[in-house]
């Protein structure tokens, strides 16, 4: 993985953490590459006039919607796999 990939993933992490999950979702990688700084699907959103402080609320919901559990390690789901 790039340096940018791996910091969107420890961001995804954290993401996952503060939640209470224990899966990294897509949704957790995608929040976490659209908030970095300065990310080329960042800049994609802003060019086609996405509005990003909407889409990170949506994801918020989407996170806050999958399950909860307590104990044991974030890891990479088997989508986030696929996706990566």
């Amino acid at each position: 993985f790039t340096i940018k990939s791996q910091e969107a993933i420890q961001k995804a992490l954290e993401f996952t953490r503060s939640a209470g999950q224990q899966q990294i979702e897509p949704v957790h990688l995608l929040k976490a590459i659209i908030t970095e700084g300065e990310s080329l699907i960042k800049f994609i959103f802003q060019k086609v006039g996405a509005n990003l402080p909407l889409a990170v609320q949506q994801l918020d919901r989407e996170i806050a919607s999958l399950p909860k559990v307590s104990g044991g390690e974030p890891y990479l789901s088997r989508t986030s796999n696929d996706v990566l």
